[in-house]
């Protein structure tokens, strides 16, 4: 399931999606500017790996952190 809130990156005003496991832990985390729709490539997005339910790793999609990910797309990309 995915949910919406409101955040903030360094100061500025970003929409934040989180697409959680299907419990408590999220899996993915994307932000972009406020009003950009989820089929715009406008997003940086973040994957969280998790062994024995403690987070070990968090990826960038395609190794980068630029605002030019779709998040429509978060689980075709690579992260690394």
């Amino acid at each position: 399931m995915t949910y919406i809130t409101g955040a903030g990156i360094d100061g500025t005003n970003h929409t934040m999606r989180i697409d959680y496991d299907g419990g408590q832990q999220p899996v993915y985390i994307g932000y972009a500017p406020i009003g950009t729709l989820t089929s715009e490539s406008k997003w940086t997005i973040k994957k969280y790996i998790y062994i024995d339910n403690m987070m070990t790793e968090m990826l960038f999609a395609e190794s980068s952190n630029t605002f030019d990910k779709c998040w429509d797309d978060r689980d075709t990309y690579v992260y690394v």
